[in-house]
């Protein structure tokens, strides 16, 4: 179980606050850092995820992820 100051589990930091990752698949469905993904794309902004669910999603070879703007589409 992680601690609460393990860094890795710690919310994204304030200058992320704004900012989403976009994230699909290329095809199908998938889970990945506690998410379900599929070919729609799917916002989830920065600060509502971990340091270690962002490197998890980025470094995901089943996923495109882009980080965008919290009102981009």
């Amino acid at each position: 179980m992680a601690r609460a100051t393990d860094k890795t589990t710690e919310p994204a930091a304030p200058q992320e606050k704004g900012r989403a990752l976009r994230v699909r698949t290329f095809g199908g469905r998938f889970r990945r850092a506690g998410y379900t993904f599929g070919p729609r794309p799917r916002m989830i902004a920065l600060a509502d995820l971990t340091a270690e669910q962002i490197a998890q999603l980025r470094h995901e070879p089943m996923l495109a992820v882009d980080e965008c703007g919290a009102d981009d589409q």
